[in-house]
């Protein structure tokens, strides 16, 4: 450090002038060609060329020693301006318009040319100056002014009006001189009181005479063509004057600054006009010993106007970056110009001059170490070797070098000085060098403006970004336990993809049903994607083949997609498909841990240059043009720290410095004045650079000592700030005991309740940071959590977003927190449901560590974040009951056993003894079932039969039909598939046992059908008659009683109900066989008949079977339900059923035929309708009566009335079988009968009962015997006797 007592002079020589300094060793070779130069009457425009700081203006202060008399014009006033276009429209010929840059230029050369001789050496000027008029002049002037108002006034008639004088009665003329005098002698004492404040000061622009105007202002031509008068009259002045040098010389210094090569154009354009212009021309007034001019050379003058232009020679290449261009920018049109053309343009300079005088540099890379050690030379504290050989070649120019020295001598004796900061002399001299560069930049510093600023901004966002990285690589290390792990996340990536496609092919899918994978003939199912047998296989998949993927949607829709390993990539990583799947070990898996938080902590602890140096931090969004303003902003493509500040600074030099660690985080520091204090240099600089300016560096590294300090010199309520975050202050804080520390500690926490992303990002660094080679203390990082889980109301958001955190001791933060959260926080709960599911067993607050007053808080918690723990065995039971009473359970099957009463886990047992539970698990039905069905031996039933069972019957059914919105009454809705009713009947599906329940204990009436489909209900009176009341007699009662062999009634019905329930019963025709059925009515034990009228008639053997069974009447009522459906099968079943109505039965056309024939209708019912053919058979054809007959004959035991066999004959039959009919009956018949009959069969057995003596001849058929001998005993005949031969029988009637 400098003693402030020490002083300048002592340490050094004091501060170098930047001026020229003219060195005969080195510059006197060049002012001697300079002086050669001009001894040739033919180099009239001459070059000193060099590149800038290889001392051409130290030579030209030589030249002016040995030329006083030159002119110099330097042009460095205009100061450095942004090139334009330099190239005129018209082109460079000077002919047409210059550039506006070029007119600049000219006007101040005339400028500096002008005003350097006194106006009284140029009267004949037009280029007026001020300059201070002598007392003479003045009265002179005031007298001509005075004379002139006098004479405008006798012009304009003023002076008749001034009254006459005494002498106007001597003589007129005497009177007027006296008055004129005395205007002359007023208006020249008014002009000269006024001339000291109107010098100078009047201009006339124009003078205007009624329309006509004279303009007095300047044109638009440029500033050489304007003033060409004035410039022509000054050399001539200065040529003929006395003591006029031989040789005007003009040196033009700094005219390279703008890059124009117009220029020199225009002045060689100049130099000519002057040169040949006549009026300077001094050749006819050279003394005689001058040479002749004949010997010199037709119009070649012997003392010509010479031009010394000190310039570079890049101001002649066409392709050096003009107009504003940057190396390394996209090239001008007119760089697509062959090479011939560009080395033409690189030669146009020889054309400007008569001769180029070439400096050598002397100042060099390697020369420039050397210049800057001697410039440094003594001073105190110096700067070290290695610094100036590394700078050396970037600062190849004198004056650059001895400003930065001297700039260094001012500020190490301000900021280097005994009991200031201890800062460092290189680090000093780098920020003078980054000053010399970056001017404006610099001043930028002390506004937080600077690109610096920008840099250092970028490099915490660098560090930030690879930190994240690295706490994700944290996070997946801990996950990669083992390869099935790993092929299970490969599995949901692959999954995920099949979906993807499956909506971009099927975009109204309600979802993925499952999919197959075949790969190289081997077969995988959707499960298998997770296995590692199928990744192994996907690995060996060789390019170009293809796997093929075979998908089918939940609506059965299928489809199938070709996929190569390439097209996997985008969705589980290259890593998927190129590299094995192996377990990791328990230690390997440490280790990559170990590694990546070495990595991290590296990153948070390194500096700008260590960041330079790191290729793996990259600026993400960093764009190739990147300015002070644009930062990291521009284009998303990732670049490298070190490339980023190359491409922001602009500045080798200043990336080198940042590079070497000379410009670091402090270089504020560097830039001011700082007052005396206790802090370090890097103290000051956290304090000056993010407290201060409000930016927050969370991870900046502070020592105990530093933070201590730092505390004592900042504002309370500065720590509240985002610049003052910081994990060493925090961590301080939190484990110093003292009373203020205590305060600020609070003052940081108000400040973390903002939640706002600093706050985040601080407390994110705090828990994943390794500060010290160990983490921070448990134990602190848990007391930060009790300071803010009281208060902070999205603790638990923070705690589980942690990366880059170990999972064990993440859990201990959020299990702290859970124990130390209050009740009136509303606390953002959304990240909690998951982490507590996973981590909960390895929680104290879940297994007894939470206090008494405290466990209704943490269930209310969990109550809020929906957590469902999956075994609450492992809860401590204060708390489990708290869980329970909250649904904060899964329904699976050790949770169930835990929560269940003595009557175990079915839904009724729930019902009665656990109500609560009972409620939480009927809205979480699925699981439940998935619980059911996973009990293989079926010892788990959901209903067991308890008193409870028409309650869950009739609370599931509520459910299902609030889901589906369909009314409880309606039929239409009540099925036995699911649909209607999905849960109940998968409860009834998972239910075991024997047990039935009471359908009036079960409102609602859409459940019964499916009670009937599993037989849960008896059939008896006192269900069915509500189902059929309610429902009618559906397939599912249908289904029930066809298993059933009778309906007990425990109970007597009424003859309504009964009526009603028979009505039911028999009604079920579609779904219940006749027999069925009215073995189901009779054994309801009703005494009385079913009325005929409330059946509906239906064809088959209902009607005969309800006869049979005495349901109904035995009567022509009953008859008539069959009759009237003109159905021969059911007539038939009904007359053969019947034992009482056969009088009554009216068969139709060939229906007495089919009586006759059945074989159902009994041979009472045939005996009746043969008796009576008369009637029954009325409507039959001939044919059909003669079957009748026939039957009748073969049938001996059926007889026929009077009537019908006296009806036969009539119809056709054969008399002989009449006869033969009639035979069975003649002992019954009367003898009037027997003659009617015997009558109605025709000749000749009419005649036998006409007496008479001629014999009769009858068939000797059947029957006919025993009707001649009825005869006989009537005496209609006498006697008769049978003809073997004929076979008939002669018959003798009574004679008269």
């Amino acid at each position: 450090m400098v003693d402030d007592s020490e002083s300048l002079s002592s340490r050094s020589d004091g501060l170098r002038t930047l001026r020229p300094e003219y060195i005969e060793k080195e510059h006197g070779l060049y002012v001697d060609w300079l002086n050669r130069a001009l001894r040739k009457p033919d180099v009239r425009n001459i070059a000193l060329s060099g590149p800038y700081g290889v001392g051409k203006s130290s030579i030209l202060q030589g030249f002016r020693k040995d030329h006083p008399e030159a002119i110099f014009i330097s042009l460095s006033t205009l100061g450095f301006r942004e090139s334009k276009n330099h190239r005129s429209a018209t082109g460079s010929s000077g002919k047409g318009a210059v550039s506006e840059e070029t007119n600049r230029i000219q006007k101040e050369i005339v400028k500096q040319l002008l005003y350097r001789e006194a106006p009284n050496e140029l009267p004949a000027s037009r280029f007026k100056r001020i300059h201070r008029m002598t007392r003479r002049s003045r009265i002179g002037a005031s007298g001509l002014i005075g004379l002139a108002a006098a004479f405008v006034m006798v012009t304009l008639g003023v002076l008749a009006k001034i009254p006459a004088t005494p002498l106007a009665g001597w003589s007129s003329w005497l009177d007027f001189l006296v008055r004129f005098a005395g205007v002359w002698l007023a208006a020249a004492s008014v002009a000269l009181a006024a001339s000291p404040l109107l010098e100078g000061g009047v201009r006339l622009d124009k003078i205007t005479a009624g329309p006509t105007t004279i303009s007095l202002s300047q044109g638009n031509d440029t500033y050489f063509d304007e003033y060409l008068d004035e410039i022509m009259y000054f050399f001539e002045v200065r040529r003929k004057g006395k003591g006029a040098p031989e040789k005007t010389i003009v040196v033009f210094e700094d005219i390279d600054r703008f890059d124009n090569a117009e220029i020199f154009e225009e002045l060689r354009e100049l130099n000519t006009l002057l040169n040949n212009a006549g009026q300077l021309n001094r050749r006819s007034r050279r003394s005689g010993g001058a040479r002749k001019a004949g010997e010199l050379g037709e119009g070649v003058d012997p003392s010509p106007i010479v031009f010394i232009y000190a310039m570079k020679d890049s101001i002649f290449d066409a392709s050096s970056p003009v107009n504003g261009e940057k190396v390394g920018d996209s090239p001008s049109p007119s760089s697509s110009s062959d090479k011939a053309a560009l080395e033409a343009e690189r030669a146009n300079r020889t054309k400007f001059f008569d001769l180029i005088i070439p400096v050598v540099p002397f100042v060099t890379h390697q020369s420039a170490r050397d210049l800057m050690r001697q410039e440094l030379c003594g001073v105190n504290p110096g700067v070290s070797d290695e610094l100036i050989n590394r700078v050396a070649r970037y600062v190849p120019e004198l004056r650059v070098i001895r400003s930065v020295c001297n700039e260094y001598r001012v500020y190490a004796r301000r900021l280097l000085r005994k009991g200031s900061l201890e800062l460092e002399p290189d680090n000093l001299f780098a920020m003078m060098l980054y000053k010399a560069v970056h001017l404006r930049d610099y001043e930028d510093i002390r506004l937080g403006r600077s690109n610096l600023d920008t840099v250092y901004r970028t490099s915490l966002e660098a560090v930030e970004h690879r930190i994240d990285e690295l706490n994700r690589e944290y996070d997946n290390a801990e996950k990669k336990l083992t390869a099935g792990n790993e092929a299970v996340m490969r599995g949901d990536n692959f999954e995920e993809l099949v979906r993807w496609e499956l909506y971009r092919r099927l975009p109204r899918s309600q979802g993925l049903s499952s999919f197959s994978v075949k790969i190289n003939g081997g077969d995988f199912n959707q499960e298998q994607t997770k296995q590692c047998e199928f990744w192994s296989a996907i690995i060996k998949m060789a390019e170009p083949y293809e796997m093929t993927v075979s998908v089918t949607s939940m609506e059965n829709t299928s489809f199938s997609f070709e996929l190569s390993k390439n097209a996997l990539v985008p969705f589980v990583g290259e890593d998927a498909v190129t590299k094995s799947l192996e377990s990791s070990s328990k230690d390997e898996l440490e280790k990559e841990k170990e590694g990546i938080v070495a990595d991290r902590e590296r990153c948070r602890r390194a500096r700008m240059a260590g960041l330079m140096k790191d290729s793996a931090v990259k600026v993400p969004g960093a764009s190739k043009n990147d300015a002070k303003e644009g930062g990291a902003q521009g284009n998303e493509e990732r670049c490298s720290f070190s490339g980023y500040v190359e491409r922001a600074l602009r500045s080798p030099l200043a990336a080198m410095l940042i590079r070497d660690g000379y410009i670091d985080e402090n270089f504020i520091l560097y830039t001011s004045v700082y007052h005396e204090t206790s802090l370090t240099v890097n103290a000051m600089t956290f304090k000056v650079r993010h407290i201060e300016q409000g930016e927050m560096n969370a991870t900046y590294e502070l020592s105990d000592d530093e933070v201590k300090n730092l505390l004592s010199d900042v504002e309370l309520k500065k720590l509240s700030k985002p610049g003052a975050y910081n994990i060493h202050i925090l961590d301080y804080l939190l484990r110093s005991g003292d009373a203020v520390d205590q305060k600020r500690l609070g003052s940081v926490v108000e400040g973390l309740l903002r939640n706002d992303d600093d706050e985040r990002k601080l407390l994110q660094y705090f828990f994943s940071t390794d500060a010290r080679g160990e983490f921070f203390g448990g134990e602190r990082k848990k007391s930060l959590v009790k300071e803010l889980a009281p208060r902070h109301a999205a603790i638990f958001t923070v705690l589980i977003g942690l990366q880059g955190v170990d999972d064990g001791e993440q859990c201990d933060y959020v299990d702290t927190a859970l124990q130390y959260a209050s009740g009136d926080i509303d606390y953002d709960l959304s990240a909690l449901e998951s982490f507590i599911e996973d981590s909960f067993d390895k929680m104290k607050v879940f297994a007894g560590g939470a206090e008494e007053e405290n466990r209704e808080t943490v269930a209310e918690l969990v109550k809020r974040s929906e957590v469902k723990l999956d075994d609450l065995s492992k809860v401590e039971e204060g708390l489990r009951e708290l869980l329970i009473a909250g649904d904060c359970y899964a329904v699976n099957r050790p949770n169930l056993d835990a929560v269940a009463g003595a009557g175990g886990v079915s839904l009724d047992a729930l019902a009665g003894e656990r109500p609560g539970v009972y409620s939480y698990v009927l809205g979480a039905l699925d699981d439940y079932l998935g619980v059911i069905g996973g009990d293989s031996d079926r010892k788990i039933s959901a209903i067991a039969g308890a008193s409870g069972a028409s309650r869950v019957i009739t609370d599931v059914a509520s459910l299902d039909s609030n889901e589906h919105e369909e009314e409880p009454g309606s039929q239409t809705a009540v099925t036995v598939d699911g649909s209607q009713l999905p849960s109940l009947k998968k409860i009834l599906e998972a239910s075991n046992g024997e047990w039935t329940v009471d359908l009036r204990s079960v409102p609602n009436k859409m459940s019964w059908p499916i009670l009937a489909h599993y037989k849960r209900f008896t059939a008896s009176v006192e269900n069915l008659l509500p189902y059929v009341e309610g429902l009618g007699m559906d397939e599912s009662l249908a289904e029930l009683l066809e298993r059933q062999s009778s309906i007990e009634a425990q109970e007597q019905l009424s003859e309504a109900d009964y009526i009603k329930l028979a009505g039911a019963v028999l009604g079920a025709g579609d779904r219940l066989t006749a027999e069925k059925r009215v073995e189901l009515v009779a054994s309801i034990g009703w005494d009385g008949f079913i009325p005929a009228e409330t059946i509906t008639p239906e064809k088959g053997e209902l009607i005969g079977l309800l006869i049979k069974a005495h349901l109904i009447a035995d009567d022509e009522t009953s008859y008539e339900l069959a009759k009237n459906l003109h159905d021969w099968p059911t007539k038939e079943f009904a007359i053969a059923s019947s034992k009482r109505f056969p009088g009554s039965v009216d068969l139709v056309g060939d229906e007495v035929v089919k009586a006759i024939r059945s074989e159902k209708i009994g041979e009472e019912f045939k005996r009746y309708i043969i008796y009576h053919m008369n009637s029954s058979c009325t409507r039959l054809e001939e044919d059909q009566i003669g079957f009748a007959v026939d039957y009748a004959i073969e049938h001996e035991e059926f007889t026929l009335s009077a009537e019908a066999l006296q009806w036969l004959p009539g119809q056709g039959v054969d008399p002989a079988r009449v006869v033969a009919l009639m035979a069975r009956t003649l002992n019954d018949m009367k003898d009037d009968d027997v003659c009617a009959v015997v009558q109605a069969l025709g000749e000749p057995y009419v005649e036998l009962l006409v007496p008479g003596s001629g014999q009769i001849r009858i068939s000797g058929q059947k029957g006919h015997e025993e009707l001649l001998e009825r005869l006989k005993k009537t005496g209609s005949v006498s006697s008769f006797s049978l003809d073997e031969e004929t076979h008939e029988y002669r018959v003798h009637r009574k004679r008269k």
